[in-house]
């Protein structure tokens, strides 16, 4: 309420000057009491306004209804919330797609996912199929918990249980160890909980875990912890839509660096954000379950007519049918009489023909075509199925389609290809398989399902193709977009995106970075002299000696025909480049042996560094380093010269005239 308090004031108090930015509101969902969330997520906001010292953050930690007030009167920049609250924000439009995702720690794992558990006492006689719990007492913190009831809730009701119908719901309220409570006590046959939370009880002595059951275990082996329902994206952080782009972007940034700064993380208990997750399961969870923003019922259809009447309608059409049948009975006989050995002959003629069409697109199609039946064996392939996959009919009839799994998808990827498959009919993708060589390769696959006129299932049919190439030229494609073709060192795109990166570090580690400019003295003589081929062979080996030169987390980049742009990170002071400044000079200068004859260069090379006591961004520093190598040229040629700039990194050095 203090942050509505505050929006109100604002309104009325006189506008604050210009100059004097706002301080960037970070609202979090307070679920573990308005203190310890306040006290575990302070730090994020020092974190950020190390990262952008010229911006105040500010952490707002707020109930669930004031997270709602304070979103819907655009009181707050970023909001920190959980999955299923981020979507009945973000069905609205208030608030942007997720911009980051939170890394938890999971028994010294770290992992985006969570899940739910369903448990009961161990001594308790419970069946071990969910479909057998309805009747039962059922502890959960409340029914607004995805991971403390709605996963759960959903996997009850894939089993046909109906929660609010099928069994008695006893609501503890957090924390989450209350339902363990209840349980252990015999308050409650079955308890709901978050993943992790009967592990961390155990590990703080508060529970023996030979006395919990795990009930409905999927057994995940790349998640730490038990669990009973599938796993989830963590936590979201998102921006409201007023928020400006730029502050968005660079509070990204540093969401995605903070995995560098331990402290920070160790005070927030988590390794900081990774790259946004996809939460359409939470979305498609929550309507499935008509929770909310999904409570409202859907507008009454024509379907919902036919499925409510369709005895009735049925029924009327019927009689409808045999009155129009009896009146045109006597017309329809004498016809049928004339026509009918006709049309039978026409009749099997088509079949024939038909079918043979069908066989002729089967074998003759350039996809592989896979046909599977009810038991999940192989039934029948085409001749394309063997040029793609190296297998005979022979090989594969009677096999499990799994002969051809490559082991690079996981076992999550095809239980959700499962699903799919199940519940809509198809599924298209990209699968790694492996052909009959072994050579692993890539293919487009649609799988569909085929059922009959009562609508059960007959076979599944899979068609495919070889997009091996395809995914081969992509991967090309992309190094070129980013790497020298001939010196494969980064070029100027790569080059920028690098420097970027490397600026924002010096300013985190508050030391020196340096840009350094190189120009081959000489080169073009090379060229006139020997030839191309001579010069490229030259650029080649001197891009590989300078950068062995260089140390672990420095870049040399090609920026030009005989113009290498490096970049030092990690500088205590100007003076600690020197070493390296000499080195990529000798490593220049060294001779070059092409077939008999022995070719050599120098190098004139210009350094600039940063941060400076001004803002300085890519083109600038290139430039000033630019200059100075402009300088070395003039000096004699196969020596450095340093831009004369005022340095003010946070070690306090002053200005600096270097030559």
């Amino acid at each position: 309420m203090a942050l509505l308090l505050t929006g109100l004031l604002g309104a009325v108090l006189p506008a604050a000057p210009a100059w004097a930015a706002e301080p960037v509101r970070i609202g979090v969902l307070a679920v573990r009491g308005e203190a310890q969330t306040r006290e575990q997520w302070q730090p994020l906001a020092a974190a950020l306004k190390q990262a952008l010292p010229e911006r105040d953050f500010e952490v707002e930690v707020l109930s669930k209804f004031e997270l709602d007030v304070a979103v819907a009167s655009r009181l707050l920049d970023f909001v920190l919330t959980n999955p299923g609250h981020y979507v009945e924000l973000s069905r609205n439009g208030r608030l942007s797609a997720p911009l980051a995702t939170l890394l938890v720690e999971q028994a010294g794992q770290q992992t985006a996912l969570f899940g739910g558990v369903i448990f009961s006492r161990a001594e308790l006689a419970l069946p071990a199929t969910l479909s057998e719990l309805k009747g039962k007492t059922i502890a959960a913190v409340s029914d607004d918990s995805l991971s403390g009831y709605q996963m759960q809730a959903y996997e009850l009701k894939q089993a046909g249980i109906n929660l609010a119908q099928d069994a008695k719901l006893l609501l503890t309220g957090i924390p989450q160890d209350k339902v363990v409570d209840a349980v252990l006590a015999g308050r409650a046959d079955v308890g709901f909980v978050r993943t992790g939370v009967l592990e961390a009880m155990a590990s703080e002595d508060k529970l023996d875990l030979k006395k919990i059951r795990f009930l409905n275990r999927q057994d995940l082996t790349s998640f730490p912890f038990q669990t009973s329902t599938a796993l989830y994206p963590e936590w979201p952080f998102a921006n409201l839509p007023h928020t400006d782009p730029d502050l968005a972007r660079h509070v990204t940034d540093a969401l995605f660096l903070l995995h560098d700064n331990s402290a920070a993380t160790r005070l927030m208990g988590n390794y900081g954000f990774t790259v946004p997750a996809d939460y359409t399961p939470v979305a498609k969870l929550l309507r499935e379950m008509r929770f909310p923003p999904f409570e409202a019922a859907p507008a009454f259809t024509l379907q919902d007519v036919w499925s409510r009447y369709r005895w009735f309608i049925t029924g009327a059409l019927l009689a409808l049918g045999l009155i129009l049948l009896l009146g045109l009975r006597l017309l329809r006989t004498t016809r049928k009489l004339r026509v009918e050995i006709t049309e039978h002959r026409l009749a099997e003629d088509e079949l024939q023909l038909s079918v043979g069409r069908r066989a002729s697109v089967f074998d003759n199609a350039f996809e592989g075509i896979m046909i599977i039946d009810t038991q999940g064996l192989i039934i029948d392939i085409n001749q394309a199925f063997t040029h793609i996959t190296g297998y005979s009919s022979a090989d594969v009839l009677g096999q499990n389609p799994r002969i051809l799994s490559s082991g690079r998808q996981s076992k999550e990827f095809y239980a959700a290809m499962w699903r799919d498959l199940q519940e809509n009919g198809r599924w298209s993708g990209e699968v790694w398989n492996r052909r009959k060589s072994g050579e692993v390769y890539a293919q487009f696959q649609n799988l569909s399902v085929v059922r009959d006129a009562q609508g059960n299932i007959r076979q599944y049919i899979s068609l495919f193709s070889d997009i091996t190439t395809l995914k081969e030229q992509q991967q090309r494609l992309e190094h070129l977009a980013h790497f020298d073709a001939l010196t494969d060192l980064p070029n100027r795109t790569l080059l920028a995106d690098r420097l970027h990166q490397s600026m924002a570090q010096a300013q985190r580690r508050g030391q020196l970075l340096a840009l350094v400019f190189l120009d081959l003295d000489g080169f073009k003589r090379i060229n006139d002299d020997h030839g191309h081929e001579a010069g490229d062979h030259m650029l080649t080996t001197l891009a590989r000696r300078m950068t062995q030169v260089l140390r672990e987390g420095d870049t040399l980049a090609r920026v030009g025909g005989d113009e290498f742009v490096a970049v030092l990170i990690d500088l205590a002071d100007v003076l600690s480049c020197e070493p390296m400044l000499a080195r990529l000079l000798d490593a220049a200068a060294q001779p070059v042996q092409f077939g008999e004859i022995k070719l050599q260069v120098s190098a004139s090379t210009g350094v600039s560094f940063y941060p400076q006591a001004q803002a300085l961004g890519f083109e600038q520093l290139l430039h000033q380093a630019d200059q100075a190598m402009y300088q070395a040229k003039a000096s004699g040629k196969n020596c450095y010269r340093i831009f004369e700039a005022a340095l003010v990194p946070p070690t306090g050095i002053g200005p600096v005239f270097h030559a």
